[in-house]
């Protein structure tokens, strides 16, 4: 799924203002989104080098075993990470403290990056509404993230651009660019990356429910699983195995989200106290101290391993099964090659 993730961006290259030449062959859908997307950027006068798409880095082992419902994979990174809700606030500095166990619930899939972005222009995060830390997704193939036009862009009736107005140009052309090449390639009508991400995410959630929870064989290992952490004490509202899959998770990630808008109402009376945002520290801006997520994760461990002592057998199922759906949907969305 990772790999599906880091593609979100390329796959987003193309809707409609105008009809762009037909570009030349390419291998696969990946390498056709760049021809359109180089040809797009080309009539409007500018230089896009189009990268040919690569195959992914393949996930890690211990990765790799968990997202096939590995057990002893699973409680190894259940007994330090929990279900990888709080463990980012409570070790900062751990790698794999960023890194869910497996495949994140489809509100929580990173949002695909714009494909061409104006640096000229940073982003004032003083405001900003603190979000779960994921591990940094690599970029995607060829997407041309954050890049800076060249000195000179030629083409019919331009002139010389310089500085963040030829930066703020390229970054214009880009975006009609990528709505123009999701058209063109994926026959998809978006306004945007994110647009185009939300339309996956919805279409996944479909094919997950439409697929797994009307399994026989799942249905009846998530029942089991549903009454073991009733026994337990923990609350199920729901039996659907896409639901119970994720039921305890789910309550420390809404936790999480109650914590991270009382961080904001806080910071906000702050900043109206004091009437300058710059007058609000950084330390004021984290959501927990370290020390506090560390008592929050302890609870989410002991959570996430009597969880896994529940679940384990549907899991073994359910999560290959799961990123088979997601396998399969993205090759028809062109996000894979």
């Amino acid at each position: 799924m990772r790999k599906i993730v880091a593609l979100l961006g390329v796959a987003a290259m193309a809707t409609g203002c105008g009809l762009v030449p037909a570009p030349p062959p390419a291998p696969g859908v990946l390498g056709r989104q760049q021809q359109v997307m180089a040809a797009c950027m080309k009539g409007r006068g500018f230089t896009y080098a189009p990268a040919v798409p690569g195959t992914p880095a393949p996930p890690a082992a211990d990765e790799q075993r968990r997202r096939g419902g590995d057990r002893a994979a699973m409680r190894a990174y259940r007994s330090r990470y929990g279900y990888g809700v709080f463990a980012a606030l409570a070790r900062p500095n751990d790698p794999l403290a960023h890194v869910p166990e497996t495949l994140p619930p489809q509100a929580d899939l990173p949002a695909a990056e714009t494909p061409v972005t104006s640096p000229s222009a940073p982003a004032d995060t003083a405001d900003a509404t603190p979000t779960r830390t994921h591990a940094p997704e690599p970029p995607a193939v060829g997407t041309p993230l954050a890049v800076e036009p060249p000195p000179e862009t030629p083409g019919p009736a331009r002139t010389r651009a310089h500085g963040a107005a030829g930066t703020d140009a390229y970054a214009a052309a880009g975006a009609e660019c990528y709505v123009i090449t999701v058209k063109q390639v994926l026959g998809r009508d978006v306004s945007d990356a994110a647009h185009l991400r939300r339309q996956y995410v919805r279409a996944l959630g479909r094919a997950w429910k439409n697929e797994l929870d009307t399994d026989p064989g799942l249905i009846a290992l998530a029942g089991s699983y549903a009454y073991c952490l009733t026994a337990k004490g923990y609350a199920v509202t729901a039996t659907a195995p896409t639901e119970v899959a994720t039921s305890q998770r789910d309550r420390f990630a809404a936790l999480l989200e109650r914590l991270e808008k009382s961080a904001a109402r806080h910071r906000e009376g702050k900043r109206v106290q004091r009437r300058s945002p710059a007058d609000v520290s950084d330390e004021s801006r984290q959501v927990l101290p370290a020390r506090e997520a560390e008592r929050y994760l302890r609870r989410e461990i002991a959570s996430a391993l009597d969880d896994l002592e529940c679940g384990a057998r549907f899991l073994a199922v359910y999560r290959p099964r799961q990123e088979a759906v997601a396998e399969r949907l993205a090759t028809t969305w062109g996000l894979v090659p």
